[in-house]
């Protein structure tokens, strides 16, 4: 996964909460911690939503 890349993710607040919604990946922490994926909301405004990484370097 890069910055830029487009995901599938499934938003845990919001308008579209548990709704698979396709999100671009905004930002990576640098130990791969976190994920930050921006995507609409129903209303047309952008949310971003920081996910956890499964598996994470060294683990």
């Amino acid at each position: 996964m890069l910055v830029g890349d487009k995901i599938k993710v499934a938003p845990s607040q919001g308008d579209r909460a548990g709704e698979p919604v396709t999100a671009t990946v905004v930002y990576i922490h640098p130990k791969r911690r976190y994920y930050v994926a921006e995507y609409r909301g129903k209303d047309g405004h952008p949310l971003r939503e920081t996910f956890p990484f499964r598996h994470r370097a060294g683990q």
